[in-house]
């Protein structure tokens, strides 16, 4: 694995990618790194929503999940 990358799913849906990039100058300065932070939750917000189909009912499941991330590491519900 490229020591910048992490790659989350493959090619299990017939994608090249699916995944999460970042690159060296994301990691120089603290407002990059918010940006790429903001991105990323973006992501997950916008494939939350794609199951939902409620953009307040993703926020607060996306909540839940860095909720539970912050206690546990993991991102699984309880």
């Amino acid at each position: 694995m490229h020591k910048n990358g992490l790659i989350l799913h493959g090619a299990t849906h017939g994608d090249f990618f699916s995944g999460v990039i970042w690159r060296d100058m994301d990691e120089t300065d603290m407002e990059f790194t918010k940006y790429k932070i903001q991105e990323m939750l973006d992501a997950c917000h916008y494939l939350i929503e794609g199951h939902l189909k409620d953009s307040d009912a993703a926020g607060k499941m996306v909540d839940q999940l860095i909720n539970n991330w912050q206690r546990t590491g993991m991102v699984e519900g309880e």
